[in-house]
């Protein structure tokens, strides 16, 4: 039977100080949506400057699944979902820090992840609906896929997909629930 492990990377495995921006105010990253929701255009530089996404992972600290993986990561099957951009320059960190996967940074034009089979609509698509199409490719390859999100709405999106070997796990204040 083949399994495999999807992770979000922002709240599930490192907690980051990355701040989003509203002209010159600074938000914390938890603001997104609703920023978004009351139809405020929000600026992601930070997510999107390679530098400034080592520095965020260097910092940031490291959530007890994080610590999971890299002390039992090489005896499971894994890869990684995020929403930043700099695909590279987030494996490269990860690679430095002795974990191996795959990486998929979504909003990333450059993502491997907008090049396979059933992506063709990618750049219309927002982040939850990206990370659940890589979530269904996975799901047609593998027997069991196990998706780790901290996002609710991530986790629905994937939801929506119906994919009976999918196993959803919502991750918050360092526990691990199954979400139904």
């Amino acid at each position: 039977m083949k399994s495999i492990k999807l992770f979000d990377i922002d709240g599930t495995l490192i907690e980051t100080e990355t701040k989003i921006y509203v002209g010159e105010i600074s938000y914390p990253q938890s603001e997104y949506k609703r920023l978004v929701k009351e139809g405020f255009e929000v600026d992601l530089k930070d997510f999107n400057d390679k530098d400034k996404v080592k520095e965020d992972f260097s910092k940031g600290r490291k959530l007890p699944l994080f610590k999971m993986i890299q002390k039992y990561g090489r005896l499971i099957k894994k890869a990684f979902i995020t929403a930043r951009s700099q695909e590279g320059a987030i494996e490269r960190w990860f690679l430095k820090n002795n974990i191996l996967g795959h990486f998929y940074a979504v909003n990333d034009p450059d993502s491997r992840a907008s090049c396979y089979q059933g992506m063709e609509e990618w750049e219309h698509w927002d982040t939850a609906q990206r990370k659940a199409r890589i979530i269904k490719y996975y799901c047609a390859k593998y027997d069991i896929v196990e998706f780790y999100d901290d996002e609710i709405q991530n986790l629905e999106e994937a939801k929506k997909m119906e994919m009976e070997n999918l196993v959803l796990w919502l991750v918050r204040d360092d526990k691990i629930s199954l979400y139904l």
